[in-house]
């Protein structure tokens, strides 16, 4: 068994050595004993990993920006956010989003598991509910990033698994809007499936970026009009 794991090491490095694996950020070469296939351990350390006991109050603020711009339903419970959408956290979540590089979602979960792994617990037996993409945004795109972000997160959370309970009518995108505009543009945007049997499972709504958390609170909203009454938030980056 020794050797062919030897074996193996040889032949991963001669491969690395002919076609070498190159970070997404700053397309330099990658170690080949590094834990992401494209993500430097460079790049990686620039990330703003956002601290367990600071993002409670992110979410109040967040609920509170909610408020005060006119959102009137019932908002989800508590949330968690992995980092700040700024510098390298920034570049990997453009990239998985608009640059086609469905393939980051691995290396992000893969730090995330490493960095805080507080999130793997909360997640723990819930059902992973991601964001929608409308039927034209899904067909331009052609994946869904928050779809592979749930599934991945799913391998590694104990006993969660992923339901598409969502769906999405067509919107504008919310990233050139102000924060009234992003509630208006989300309002009746999404609608929830009936599930019976899940209606006391804790869920939590999954995505990439919160900024207003317009977008998640419709979802939750979605979620709540169906009679569940334990929904929650996930996103990678904040801001």
């Amino acid at each position: 068994m020794k050797i062919f794991a030897t074996l193996k090491q040889a032949y991963l490095m001669a491969l690395n050595v002919i076609f070498p694996r190159l970070c997404v950020v700053c397309g330099n070469s990658i170690e080949s004993d590094w834990g992401c296939n494209n993500i430097c351990a460079i790049c990686a350390s620039k990330i703003l990993w956002l601290p367990a006991k600071q993002v409670p109050n992110i979410i109040s603020s967040c609920k509170l920006g909610l408020w005060s711009f006119g959102f009137v339903k019932q908002l989800f419970g508590s949330g968690q956010i992995c980092f700040e959408h700024a510098g390298v956290g920034r570049n990997l979540i453009l990239a998985l989003k608009y640059g086609n590089c469905e393939f980051l979602v691995k290396d992000i979960v893969y730090l995330i598991r490493k960095k805080r792994p507080d999130i793997m617990e909360y997640l723990a037996h819930s059902i992973l509910v991601p964001v929608p993409l409308s039927y034209r945004k899904r067909v331009l795109r052609d994946y869904n990033q928050s779809l592979l972000i749930a599934n991945e997160l799913a391998k590694y959370a104990d006993d969660a698994h992923v339901e598409n309970l969502l769906c999405s009518k067509y919107h504008r995108s919310q990233t050139s809007l102000s924060p009234k505009e992003r509630i208006l543009n989300a309002k009746n945007s999404f609608f929830a499936r009936k599930s019976e049997k899940n209606h006391n499972k804790h869920l939590v709504v999954i995505d990439d970026v919160m900024t207003t958390g317009a977008t998640l609170a419709a979802c939750c909203s979605a979620l709540f009009d169906q009679g569940f009454i334990n929904v929650d938030v996930l996103t990678l980056s904040h801001g």
